[in-house]
């Protein structure tokens, strides 16, 4: 289980690891408060980099332009 920033519990079906990328059409990137151990997440940031370099649809829903500065989106 993962707790968000509010402290709410969250039930991941899935990792990042486990999605097939050519099975997506886009993906939603949400706005966090607390986002400082995101910028350096090199696993997460690659994920976001190679659905940028696909082609892929990056719906930011006012999520930190930091992160996605960093993979070049």
């Amino acid at each position: 289980m993962v707790k968000g920033e509010a402290g709410l519990p969250c039930i991941p079906e899935t990792s990042i690891q486990e999605v097939d990328i050519t099975k997506l059409e886009s993906i939603v990137l949400t706005g966090v408060d607390d986002f400082k151990h995101l910028v350096n997440h090199q696993e997460l940031l690659a994920f976001i980099k190679s659905i940028n370099a696909q082609g892929k649809s990056l719906e930011r829903y006012p999520v930190r332009l930091t992160c996605l500065l960093k993979v070049g989106c």
